[in-house]
């Protein structure tokens, strides 16, 4: 017997940026549960989010989805990972589908979802801090594949995401 329809929660014990994120259902048994968000972009753009998936069993899953087209399955135990994908202009539907087949330990198996956001498509280029996209006074940083890093172009530096403290787009 599957239940679905459980809500997504919002966690504030585990997040990888931030005080929080989004978390499946703390439910035992054998269930499922979708996130999905639908929006309208005038222009391309990368969609980029972090995920995070806890099982020690491998019968739970977390699936990606974009306008009904599969992009990513992940099961076990799965560190804070990203995810980048290109979408064109016009409306999009992103759905995060959870599966948990009986897994038996009393809710502890879950995914999370965090700093889900939209990156101008770009002509700059990557170095060490990661990705670049075009803003209005040039190139800034928009994301960090690098914790420690300091060299962000002549007479930037890379503080907490962003270059030279300036915010990305």
């Amino acid at each position: 017997l599957f239940r679905s329809g459980y809500l997504w929660t919002v966690d504030s014990t585990v997040a990888k940026t931030g005080s929080a994120s989004l978390r499946t259902p703390a439910v035992t048994g054998s269930w499922t549960s979708t996130l999905t968000q639908t929006f309208t972009l005038a222009d391309p753009v990368d969609i980029s989010f972090w995920y995070r998936v806890s099982n020690g069993n491998g019968y739970d899953y977390l699936y990606f989805y974009v306008d009904g087209n599969y992009y990513g399955g992940w099961t076990g135990e799965v560190p804070w990972t990203q995810y980048t994908l290109p979408l064109a202009a016009g409306t999009h539907t992103i759905e995060f589908y959870y599966y948990q087949y009986g897994s038996g330990l009393g809710g502890a198996s879950a995914a999370w979802i965090d700093d889900l956001t939209r990156i101008a498509s770009s002509s700059c280029t990557s170095d060490t801090c990661g990705r670049w996209v075009d803003g209005a006074s040039g190139c800034l940083l928009c994301e960090t594949t690098a914790a420690d890093c300091t060299s962000c172009g002549a007479g930037s530096a890379c503080m907490a995401g962003k270059c030279g403290g300036v915010e990305g787009v």
